[in-house]
């Protein structure tokens, strides 16, 4: 009886670990432009963040790249910093495609979203991922 039961957990325990859902982050690129603002290891920091977010909550989609561009971002972190009250912001920018079930029903199926945008904020010393998505 406990063979069945052990047998039968196992099963489980394999099909929670190997159907569970996320964003596909294998594979894409990174790309920083101008970057004179922050740090290399900074700007890569914010993208493990932003992809780390991208895995857990884009269900069904899959990242193409995700990029930092110094003059874009500074175009728009003024509003950004004065909204949060925050010591700095930068804005990531990402392109990625959408499955045919992808964004659980939130985003357009079997498209590719460009330009979309991941806001992070510095308060206290810390970067902080605030909002995404069109700006």
């Amino acid at each position: 009886m406990k063979k069945a039961i052990y047998l039968v957990l196992s099963i489980l325990l394999f099909l929670v670990v190997f159907t569970a859902c996320g964003g596909d982050t294998a594979g894409h690129s990174r790309e920083i432009t101008g970057n004179t603002l922050y740090s290399e290891g900074e700007i890569n920091g914010l993208m493990d963040i932003a992809e780390k977010h991208f895995k857990g909550n884009f269900d069904g989609c899959k990242l193409i790249s995700i990029n930092y561009d110094e003059e874009f971002s500074q175009k728009r972190a003024e509003g950004w910093k004065k909204q949060f009250s925050a010591e700095s912001a930068a804005i990531l920018t990402s392109s990625f495609y959408v499955g045919e079930k992808g964004g659980n029903g939130s985003l357009n199926p079997n498209s590719i979203y460009e330009n979309w945008q991941w806001v992070f904020i510095k308060e206290n010393g810390f970067w902080n991922l605030k909002t995404w998505g069109y700006g």
